[in-house]
Protein backbone atom coordinates (compact mmCIF):
# COMPACT_ATOMS: atom_id res chain seq x y z
CA UNK A 1 0.00 0.00 0.00
CA UNK A 2 1.38 3.41 -0.98
CA UNK A 3 1.24 6.12 1.66
CA UNK A 4 0.35 9.61 0.44
CA UNK A 5 2.54 12.25 2.02
CA UNK A 6 1.31 15.79 2.48
CA UNK A 7 3.86 18.56 2.10
CA UNK A 8 5.15 19.85 5.43
CA UNK A 9 4.52 23.33 6.80
CA UNK A 10 8.10 23.71 8.04
CA UNK A 11 10.11 25.63 5.41
CA UNK A 12 13.24 23.47 5.68
CA UNK A 13 11.28 20.27 5.14
CA UNK A 14 9.06 21.84 2.47
CA UNK A 15 12.11 22.93 0.47
CA UNK A 16 13.25 19.32 0.07
CA UNK A 17 12.48 17.48 -3.15
CA UNK A 18 9.77 14.83 -2.90
CA UNK A 19 12.41 12.10 -3.03
CA UNK A 20 14.55 13.65 -0.26
CA UNK A 21 11.48 14.23 1.93
CA UNK A 22 10.27 10.66 1.42
CA UNK A 23 13.67 9.40 2.64
CA UNK A 24 13.03 10.87 6.10
CA UNK A 25 9.23 10.97 6.24
CA UNK A 26 8.93 7.53 7.85
CA UNK A 27 11.11 8.69 10.74
CA UNK A 28 9.34 12.02 11.28
CA UNK A 29 6.76 12.07 14.05
CA UNK A 30 4.17 14.84 14.33
CA UNK A 31 4.11 16.16 17.90
CA UNK A 32 2.18 18.78 19.83
CA UNK A 33 4.33 21.23 21.76
CA UNK A 34 2.70 22.79 24.83
CA UNK A 35 3.23 26.21 26.36
CA UNK A 36 6.09 26.14 28.87
CA UNK A 37 7.29 22.68 27.83
CA UNK A 38 11.04 22.22 28.26
CA UNK A 39 12.55 20.12 25.47
CA UNK A 40 16.10 20.23 26.81
CA UNK A 41 18.17 21.84 29.55
CA UNK A 42 21.70 23.24 29.12
CA UNK A 43 24.26 20.46 29.34
CA UNK A 44 21.78 17.70 28.41
CA UNK A 45 21.99 15.42 25.41
CA UNK A 46 19.51 16.45 22.71
CA UNK A 47 17.28 13.48 21.93
CA UNK A 48 15.65 14.76 18.75
CA UNK A 49 15.51 17.56 16.22
CA UNK A 50 12.27 19.56 16.01
CA UNK A 51 10.96 21.20 12.84
CA UNK A 52 8.21 23.56 14.07
CA UNK A 53 5.17 24.49 12.02
CA UNK A 54 3.04 27.14 13.78
CA UNK A 55 4.70 26.81 17.18
CA UNK A 56 7.62 28.82 18.47
CA UNK A 57 10.67 27.39 20.21
CA UNK A 58 12.90 29.56 22.35
CA UNK A 59 16.61 29.04 22.93
CA UNK A 60 17.83 30.48 26.22
CA UNK A 61 21.30 30.88 27.65
CA UNK A 62 21.66 30.16 31.34
CA UNK A 63 23.47 32.80 33.43
CA UNK A 64 24.52 32.86 37.06
CA UNK A 65 21.66 32.33 39.47
CA UNK A 66 19.78 30.16 36.97
CA UNK A 67 18.66 33.22 35.01
CA UNK A 68 17.70 32.32 31.43
CA UNK A 69 18.15 34.96 28.71
CA UNK A 70 16.56 34.28 25.34
CA UNK A 71 19.19 33.97 22.64
CA UNK A 72 17.07 32.86 19.72
CA UNK A 73 13.65 31.98 18.36
CA UNK A 74 12.81 29.20 15.95
CA UNK A 75 9.59 28.71 14.06
CA UNK A 76 8.50 27.31 10.73
CA UNK A 77 11.60 28.74 9.05
CA UNK A 78 13.97 26.40 10.85
CA UNK A 79 14.75 23.63 13.27
CA UNK A 80 16.06 22.99 16.75
CA UNK A 81 18.83 20.47 17.28
CA UNK A 82 21.79 21.79 15.31
CA UNK A 83 24.29 20.44 17.90
CA UNK A 84 23.25 16.95 16.78
CA UNK A 85 24.91 17.51 13.42
CA UNK A 86 27.65 19.94 14.43
CA UNK A 87 29.05 18.46 17.63
CA UNK A 88 28.39 15.95 20.38
CA UNK A 89 24.68 16.78 20.60
CA UNK A 90 24.90 18.43 24.00
CA UNK A 91 22.67 21.49 24.30
CA UNK A 92 24.25 24.78 25.28
CA UNK A 93 20.81 26.34 25.70
CA UNK A 94 17.54 25.70 27.45
CA UNK A 95 15.00 24.80 24.76
CA UNK A 96 11.43 25.77 25.69
CA UNK A 97 8.05 26.39 24.09
CA UNK A 98 6.68 29.95 24.51
CA UNK A 99 3.97 29.49 21.84
CA UNK A 100 2.28 26.10 21.59
CA UNK A 101 1.67 24.32 18.32
CA UNK A 102 2.89 21.44 16.25
CA UNK A 103 6.25 20.25 15.02
CA UNK A 104 7.81 17.32 13.26
CA UNK A 105 10.19 15.40 15.52
CA UNK A 106 13.18 13.53 14.06
CA UNK A 107 15.12 11.27 16.46
CA UNK A 108 18.78 12.22 16.96
CA UNK A 109 20.15 9.04 15.40
CA UNK A 110 17.96 9.45 12.31
CA UNK A 111 19.12 13.05 11.83
CA UNK A 112 22.77 12.08 12.17
CA UNK A 113 22.34 9.23 9.69
CA UNK A 114 20.63 11.37 7.05
CA UNK A 115 23.08 14.25 7.46
CA UNK A 116 26.01 11.83 7.33
CA UNK A 117 24.87 10.68 3.90
CA UNK A 118 25.07 14.20 2.52
CA UNK A 119 22.36 15.33 0.16
CA UNK A 120 19.57 17.87 0.29
CA UNK A 121 18.79 17.81 4.01
CA UNK A 122 22.44 18.24 4.94
CA UNK A 123 22.76 21.15 2.48
CA UNK A 124 19.56 22.78 3.79
CA UNK A 125 20.68 22.43 7.41
CA UNK A 126 24.14 23.84 6.71
CA UNK A 127 22.58 26.83 4.94
CA UNK A 128 20.20 27.25 7.87
CA UNK A 129 23.17 27.11 10.26
CA UNK A 130 24.83 29.95 8.34
CA UNK A 131 21.60 31.96 8.49
CA UNK A 132 21.36 31.39 12.28
CA UNK A 133 24.96 32.56 12.72
CA UNK A 134 24.22 35.70 10.71
CA UNK A 135 21.04 36.29 12.71
CA UNK A 136 22.91 35.85 16.01
CA UNK A 137 25.55 38.40 14.95
CA UNK A 138 22.84 40.87 13.94
CA UNK A 139 21.00 40.32 17.22
CA UNK A 140 24.17 41.01 19.23
CA UNK A 141 24.75 44.24 17.30
CA UNK A 142 21.14 45.35 17.78
CA UNK A 143 21.21 44.63 21.51
CA UNK A 144 24.34 46.77 21.85
CA UNK A 145 23.09 49.66 19.71
CA UNK A 146 19.30 50.00 20.05
CA UNK A 147 17.08 51.19 22.89
CA UNK A 148 14.66 48.85 24.65
CA UNK A 149 11.65 50.01 22.58
CA UNK A 150 13.47 49.24 19.33
CA UNK A 151 14.56 45.84 20.63
CA UNK A 152 10.97 45.06 21.69
CA UNK A 153 9.70 46.04 18.23
CA UNK A 154 12.29 43.76 16.61
CA UNK A 155 11.37 40.91 18.95
CA UNK A 156 7.63 41.28 18.29
CA UNK A 157 8.23 41.27 14.53
CA UNK A 158 10.45 38.21 14.92
CA UNK A 159 7.72 36.41 16.87
CA UNK A 160 5.15 37.37 14.25
CA UNK A 161 7.39 35.99 11.49
CA UNK A 162 8.08 32.85 13.50
CA UNK A 163 4.44 31.90 14.15
CA UNK A 164 3.11 33.33 10.87
CA UNK A 165 0.15 35.00 12.59
CA UNK A 166 -0.92 38.61 13.06
CA UNK A 167 -2.36 38.05 16.54
CA UNK A 168 0.17 37.12 19.23
CA UNK A 169 -0.89 35.49 22.48
CA UNK A 170 2.06 36.01 24.78
CA UNK A 171 2.67 35.63 28.50
CA UNK A 172 5.30 37.92 29.95
CA UNK A 173 7.02 37.11 33.21
CA UNK A 174 8.95 39.76 35.07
Amino acid sequence: MTRTLSRPVNHLLAALSTLAYEQIAEQLEPVSLTFGQVLCEPGEQISAAYFPDFSMISLGCQLEGNIIIESGLVGAEGMVGLPLMLSNGISFTQITIPIAGGAMKLPAQALRQVVGQGGELQTALLQYTQARLNQTSQLAACRARHCIEQRLARWLLSVQDTVQQNQLLLTISL
